[in-house]
């Protein structure tokens, strides 16, 4: 497994979000990951990342213990995230907020960038065209420098994927990267980070409220309810599966 959630508990207070989970993913592989509000999902990213020390267990990558490391060490070991609600800089260029994503790679230096050195300017340039590659690659080619806050909705989220992509992650987990979206835009935006998933190698850990979307998009798909693993399995078998159905739907919605 490349990266792995081992009987990872975590509790706040009283409160048990996350109860004995382990869940691992591949390398190549696509996770879906489901679950009713509340399930979870959210803190098993933040877990997974390094934004939240687990309270039991551990989480392994490449089969080494990840257990507290701070979130910028996990990302210089290649895990990088979206989040659900966007976190861009609205006052900077697409461009620029592409190039924050350079500091989580282990070949940036935040402060080897702010001394001068020997062929800074040209790393410097380097950079710039990395990041109006990917801005490209996300479909956003005709959006280099323009500010964040210009976009639509649907460019945002292309935008920090872009940024995202700009950390050279080996595995990238999305954290409902459809949200706020009608059908047809979610439809196009997964389509591009299918496409990005088969051309990068990447593997890929998905949160994602719009079932079929995730069914046609996923490998595998674990579902969680009230923070346990409720089933890891294909995702025709998830969506059929009757304690999935309970989950989502209530004990009345089980066929008979």
């Amino acid at each position: 497994m490349i990266l792995e959630a081992r009987a990872v508990s975590k509790r706040f207070g009283g409160v048990s979000a996350l109860d004995r989970v382990s869940l691992g993913v591949r390398e190549g592989e696509v996770l879906g990951i489901m679950g009713p509000n509340g399930s979870g999902k959210t803190t098993l990213f933040n877990v997974l990342t390094g934004l939240l020390r687990p309270s039991a267990g551990e989480v392994l990558i490449d089969g080494r213990s990840a257990r507290g490391q701070p979130p910028h060490r996990i990302a210089r070991m290649g895990i990088a995230r979206t989040f659900q609600n966007l976190r861009l800089f609205p006052g900077m260029t697409t461009t620029e907020n592409v190039l924050c994503g350079a500091h989580g790679r282990e070949d940036v230096s935040v402060l080897g960038n702010l001394l001068p050195r020997p062929g800074r300017a040209a790393s410097a340039a380097a950079e710039r065209r990395r990041a109006e590659d990917l801005l490209r690659e996300v479909g956003l080619g005709d959006r280099i420098d323009v500010y964040a806050s210009a976009l639509s909705y649907g460019q945002t989220k292309r935008l920090e994927l872009a940024r995202a992509l700009n950390m050279q992650p080996r595995v990238l987990l999305l954290d409902e990267p459809t949200a706020g979206m009608n059908d047809a835009q979610a439809a196009v935006l997964l389509g591009l980070v299918r496409r990005l998933q088969r051309a990068r190698g990447l593997t890929l850990v998905v949160i994602e409220h719009n079932v079929p979307a995730l069914i046609w998009l996923a490998d595998r798909i674990a579902v969680l309810d009230s923070g346990e693993v409720l089933v890891d399995t294909t995702p025709d078998a998830a969506a059929s599966d009757p304690r999935v159905i309970e989950a989502y739907l209530g004990r009345d919605a089980v066929p008979a």
